[in-house]
C-alpha cells in the first residue's frame, strides 16, 4: 500500500523582474566568466544575477568614493509538505555601477589602463556577488583600490592579477557574506 503525500503551495513571492543588462557591462561580465573558466573556476550562480546596470546614484550609499555595489535580496516559497510547512529562500543578485564615480575614478588614466582598471573593478564586484563573499585582507578583493595603484597598466599585469585571484585557495580564503 502506498502513502500519498500532500504538497500544497501556500505562498510564493514574485521572482524579480529581469532587467536588461547594460551592453558594455554585460561584455565585461562575459570576459569575467571566460577568464575564470580559463583558470578552472566555474561560476554556478550566474543565473541569479538579475540586474547589471549603470546608475546615476547608488541605492545603498551616498559615499562618492563607492564605485559599484552588489545587492543581495531574497524571495521565498512556502508550501505544506505532508504535515510540515517548509519555506525555501531563494537569493537574487543585482549589481549597480555608479556612472559618475567610475568616470571620475578613471578620468586621469590612459584609455588602455582605464579599460583594464574598469574590468578589475567590475571583477571585484562580480566576485562579491557571484561567489557570495566579502572583502579580503589582500589582493583584488581588498576593500579598496586607488587610481594610482599600478594594476591594469598593461595586459600582463591584468593577467597576473587574475591568475592570483582565480585560485581556489584565494577565493576560499575570503569571508563569506550572509
Amino acid at each position: 500500500m502506498s502513502k500519498d503525500v500532500i504538497s500544497i503551495p501556500i505562498s510564493k513571492e514574485a521572482i524579480p523582474k529581469l532587467q536588461p543588462f547594460d551592453q558594455e557591462l554585460d561584455a565585461f561580465l562575459d570576459r569575467f566568466v571566460m577568464e575564470a573558466q580559463k583558470r578552472g573556476i566555474k561560476i554556478d550562480s550566474l543565473h541569479k544575477l538579475v540586474s547589471l546596470n549603470y546608475v546615476d546614484k547608488l541605492s545603498t550609499t551616498d559615499d562618492p568614493a563607492v564605485i559599484a555595489i552588489c545587492k543581495r535580496f531574497y524571495t521565498s516559497e512556502t508550501s505544506l509538505e505532508g504535515f510540515e510547512i517548509e519555506t525555501e529562500f531563494i537569493k537574487w543578485l543585482s549589481i549597480e555601477v555608479s556612472r559618475p564615480a567610475i568616470t571620475s575614478f578613471l578620468r586621469s588614466a590612459p584609455t588602455d589602463t582605464a579599460e583594464n582598471l574598469k574590468f578589475l573593478i567590475l571583477t571585484h564586484e562580480f566576485i562579491h556577488c557571484l561567489f557570495n563573499v566579502l572583502h579580503a585582507d589582500k589582493g583584488l578583493m581588498y576593500t579598496s583600490i586607488s587610481s594610482t595603484t599600478p594594476w591594469g597598466n598593461d595586459a600582463d599585469s591584468v593577467s597576473q592579477i587574475l591568475d592570483s585571484t582565480f585560485t581556489r585557495e584565494y577565493l576560499e580564503g575570503i569571508p563569506v557574506a550572509n
